[in-house]
């Protein structure tokens, strides 16, 4: 019989899959800034496609939480939902500003 730590370890992948970067905030979050309309609801379904459905980058119980936590704070909550899942996901704030700008940047 295998202690629950063991068989946790088993279960874990030895090496964790490579955190996306630069290049791939550029090739997935770029269009959005040009292709989303609709207010913040759409685009809050939109990230939720694009990040959680499509790219698997963030999981839907931390998408649901910071959903929650955005929605209560003052300010755009697509903007600080874009800025935190992709922080997250990408392990770099300067990640997550590039998003913003390429999300916020066509419109400006």
């Amino acid at each position: 019989v295998l202690s629950r730590r063991r068989r946790r370890a088993m279960e874990e992948p030895l090496i964790s899959p490579p955190k996306p970067g630069f290049g791939a905030v550029l090739r997935h979050i770029g269009p959005v800034g040009f292709l989303s309309f609709g207010g913040t609801q759409a685009n809050l379904a939109l990230f939720h496609h694009i990040l959680v459905e499509q790219l698997k980058w963030v999981p839907e119980s931390v998408f649901a939480e910071l959903l929650g936590i955005v929605q209560s704070l003052p300010g755009p909550s697509a903007v600080q939902l874009l800025l935190t899942s992709v922080t997250i996901a990408t392990g770099s704030v300067l990640c997550g500003l590039l998003a913003i700008l390429l999300f916020m940047g066509p419109a400006a």
